[in-house]
């Protein structure tokens, strides 16, 4: 009688007054025997020799349900840094989506073309001569009530005209030349060099055709014109009349070569920068839109999964709260048997 009150005792002293036993509830033991783990050890001395179906309750039902909760509250710590690294990736995808670059670059872009079309309005004063001759507006300086409707008439046709005659160029030029490559020295020394105009011409270049069209018939439409406006004692003089005609001729090619060099600069910037700048953006709203998918179903799973942890916890506590009222009982039991 005195071992068995001596053997309780002593294991009453094992087992209340030892560390904490809230980390073995939970399978955060390192060792996988209740007889190696020292918070347990007493408690496992006391099941297998008096209550061996307890101890072996323990390893079929207490222990993996533990074990199964924790596991699954792993699972959710490694889904929730998950989530926070794939936002973190959402966030810089955003934030790369908008095109402030092209913005500024578009700005400045059209604010350079601002001038050149100031410039073409005020190239259009040829075709201004050869519209008023047309209207038989003679005397510019001295217009009348009668005449002012046609002088309002004869400049904004000329404006019309050579802006238009611009446009038409520009547009011509961008449709047949965009699909030409690049040409680099360093890629291919035959390739380095544009082909010649000349070569163009004969070739059946329609933009090439188109402008020769253009300049042609501004200076056959305005040299008239400035001939007409000239005094009558230097109209009959060769060398003025071919002044007048290269005059106009100079502001059909001037307007025409803007035309060109304005269609030109969008078709190489469009493929050096604007292209490879959208084919980028465009990469990075795929990439946003497939990230910000995945971080919905992230959001979801982190969202199943707690649910899921809080389940298994509330079942691993329910066993073992079970477990170790059975163990309390028989313990009291025992005690009050013996003592």
């Amino acid at each position: 009688m005195k071992f068995f009150y001596w053997l309780i005792n002593w294991l009453q002293r094992l087992m209340f007054f030892d560390s904490p036993q809230i980390p073995w509830r939970w399978g955060n033991w390192e060792v996988e025997s209740l007889f190696d783990n020292p918070h347990t050890h007493s408690l496992a001395i006391f099941l297998d020799t008096l209550e061996p179906q307890l101890l072996a309750q323990w390893y079929a039902t207490v222990a993996p349900a533990s074990a199964e909760a924790r596991k699954a509250a792993i699972a959710l710590d490694k889904l929730r840094q998950q989530k926070s690294e794939v936002a973190a990736k959402l966030a810089d995808l955003e934030a790369q989506c908008p095109n402030k670059d092209d913005e500024k670059y578009s700005s400045k872009f059209n604010h350079d073309n601002n001038w050149e079309w100031l410039l073409t309005i005020g190239l259009s004063l040829m075709l201004f001569f050869g519209i008023a001759q047309t209207l038989h507006i003679d005397d510019v300086a001295n217009l009348n009530s009668k005449k002012l409707p046609l002088f309002s008439l004869a400049l904004v046709g000329a404006i019309c005209l050579t802006a238009g005659a611009k446009l038409m160029v520009i547009r011509w030029v961008k449709a047949t030349r965009s699909d030409e490559p690049t040409r680099s020295f360093y890629d291919d020394e035959r390739y380095a060099n544009p082909v010649a105009w000349w070569r163009r011409i004969f070739s059946g270049d329609s933009a090439v055709w188109l402008s020769l069209a253009v300049i042609l018939l501004e200076i056959a439409f305005a040299g008239p014109g400035l001939i007409r406006l000239l005094p009558i004692n230097l109209r009959k003089q060769l060398l003025i009349e071919v002044s007048a005609f290269i005059g106009a001729g100079i502001a059909a090619l001037i307007n025409v070569g803007l035309a060109w060099g304005t269609a030109l600069e969008e078709i190489r910037s469009n493929k050096e920068y604007l292209t490879p700048r959208s084919e980028q953006q465009e990469s990075t709203r795929r990439q946003a839109e497939v990230t910000k998918v995945a971080f919905n179903e992230l959001t979801q799973e982190v969202k199943e999964q707690e649910q899921f942890v809080q389940h298994l916890t509330q079942l691993a506590q329910q066993e073992h709260d079970r477990w170790e009222a059975t163990v309390k009982r028989i313990y009291a039991s025992i005690r009050g048997k013996y003592c």
